[in-house]
């Protein structure tokens, strides 16, 4: 219950939506085990709602990562706890971990039993428990909410009351977490339901619909369902807009934003740059999310055979490497905090999915609308390199799950990474331990599990455009190295000392211009 972390009335309810991210709203909808009710009323009134696309996803899914193609998830009515235990602790895991990311939940009924944080199967993304327990199943019917001035105006609700549909939902309170913040009371209980043996006098006063953060993310639960009836429903739509950050679905619309972007704009705004003063350039292509206006989704049509250049050497993939534009972040913040020096960054905040930075340009990108933005890319790589007059290190940043806990090198075989590079030393100069090499030495010895073992050769991550097009071999490159991290070492709670410990390894070569402060 972090008092400090509780946003003002005001604040809460009309806050900036942020980095809004042109195109539909992505809406994934968890239809399986433990879902019950209308649930197919439910698809239908979201599909109707204009700026919306909604998919059906499972639990499995959920636990495979699939969350990270959307931008809303609902839980809808049914069973808290089946909806809990079917996504097992790892599922449970990826949706917080969607929401710590920015992502946005809607639980109705169930769902917001599972939002809450009093089960051991419950998702524990709001600072809220459930009162009367052991009275669950107190009945269905129609009921009154009593509506707080914030509530009125997050969920556009004209008057102070109204009527809605109640199906046993939850009766909520504030939970007391320590490491969560307060939740925002929007609606009350005025009436109730109790059936036969079941105590009145309860549900009144009750928190019904209450909304809160969870890391970047936001979080809206209903106890009742305000998809049930045609006029309670525009408060559901108010709230999937709010808890994703858009204001409404009409201020949104894909098609508009495309027709008012023109493509250098959105170059600009699709890619994270820093000039920094470190002899260091930090890349991580594939840890964005946004949306390319006026672009489809990737076919890997280029992909086919005797189509495109050089694509025989790569896989057309489209799915993101979660966390790897804020590992590069970290790794930035770390070296200056340790140098006083910044390194340069250059981060994609497009999605893989329209454009793949590390892939050539007739491969990675497939509309001509998406050209600026991957040239962009690349242009800002190359006036960094040329600034560095030859010197320095690019640091390529990936992820990969083939080996969880370890960290794959690329450098095609040391090709990249060119002849040696000692401290104080030229970059051509013989006879000394390969760069790519040293930096896989002291990442060994700051802890990280190393592929290959040694000196052996490279396997399966072995580079890929970014390190190749910009690598030492390159008559204008520096010596360059993709770093493939595997998934526990990006995991929320890891991903910090992954950051540490990669710093801990940069500052060990002792390159020229890189020495930590007294």
């Amino acid at each position: 219950m972090m008092f400090a972390a509780t946003l003002c009335l005001a604040a809460f309810c009309l806050a900036p939506p942020g980095e809004i991210e042109p195109g539909p709203l992505r809406i994934a909808l968890y239809t399986d085990t433990g879902t019950g009710g209308d649930i197919d009323g439910l698809a239908e009134m979201l599909a109707e709602t204009p700026g919306v696309v909604v998919t059906r996803v499972g639990a499995l899914s959920i636990r495979t990562g699939v969350l990270d193609d959307f931008d809303l998830v609902i839980h809808p009515g049914g069973s808290g706890s089946k909806q809990g235990k079917a996504l097992r602790e790892e599922g449970r895991e990826q949706v917080r971990e969607f929401i710590r990311e920015g992502g946005g939940m809607i639980g109705i009924c169930a769902g917001a039993y599972l939002a809450t944080s009093d089960y051991d199967w419950s998702l524990h993304v709001l600072d809220a428990k459930v009162l009367d327990r052991a009275h669950w199943a107190r009945g269905k019917g129609n009921v009154t909410l009593a509506f707080t001035r914030s509530g009125r105006t997050l969920l556009g609700v004209p008057g102070p009351e109204g009527e809605i549909r109640y199906a046993q939902g939850p009766l909520l309170a504030p939970g007391g977490v320590d490491d969560l913040p307060d939740y925002q009371e929007l609606a009350t209980f005025k009436t109730e339901v109790h059936k036969d043996g079941v105590p009145g006098g309860v549900m009144p006063g009750t928190t019904a619909v209450a909304a809160g953060e969870f890391g970047d993310g936001r979080v809206v639960c209903f106890s009742p369902h305000p998809e049930a009836r045609e006029e309670t429903r525009e408060m559901l739509r108010k709230a999937l807009f709010w808890s994703a950050r858009r204001t409404s679905s009409a201020q949104y619309p894909g098609d508009e934003v495309a027709r008012n972007w023109t493509p250098v704009r959105a170059a600009e705004e699709l890619i994270h740059f820093e000039a920094g003063d470190l002899p260091i350039i930090l890349s991580a292509p594939h840890g964005g999310r946004a949306l390319v206006p006026g672009v489809p989704e990737r076919t890997g049509e280029a992909f086919q055979p005797g189509v495109g250049e050089d694509t025989g050497k790569y896989k057309f993939v489209t799915s993101r490497d979660t966390r790897v534009d804020q590992l590069a972040l970290l790794v930035a913040d770390g070296l200056e905090q340790r140098t006083g020096k910044r390194p340069s960054l250059v981060v994609a905040r497009f999605s893989r999915k329209y454009i793949d930075a590390n892939r050539p340009r007739g491969a990675g990108v497939e509309h001509p609308l998406a050209l600026p933005a991957y040239d962009l890319y690349h242009q800002k790589l190359d006036d960094l390199i040329r600034r560095q007059q030859g010197r320095g290190l690019l640091l390529d940043i990936h992820g990969q799950s083939a080996e969880k806990d370890s960290v794959f090198r690329g450098t095609r075989s040391g090709v990249t990474a060119g002849a040696p590079y000692q401290a104080g030393e030229e970059v051509e100069s013989p006879g000394k331990r390969p760069i790519h090499l040293r930096l896989a030495d002291a990442m060994k010895s700051n802890g990280f599990a190393m592929l290959p073992e040694g000196d052996g050769p490279e396997s399966r991550y072995t580079g890929g455009w970014i390190v190749w097009d910009h690598g030492a071999q390159q008559e204008d490159g520096i010596p360059s190295i993709q770093l493939e991290y595997g998934t526990k070492l990006r995991k929320t709670t890891a991903i910090q000392a992954t950051a540490d410990a990669t710093v801990d390894a940069i500052l060990a070569l002792n390159l020229p211009g890189v020495q930590a402060k007294e």
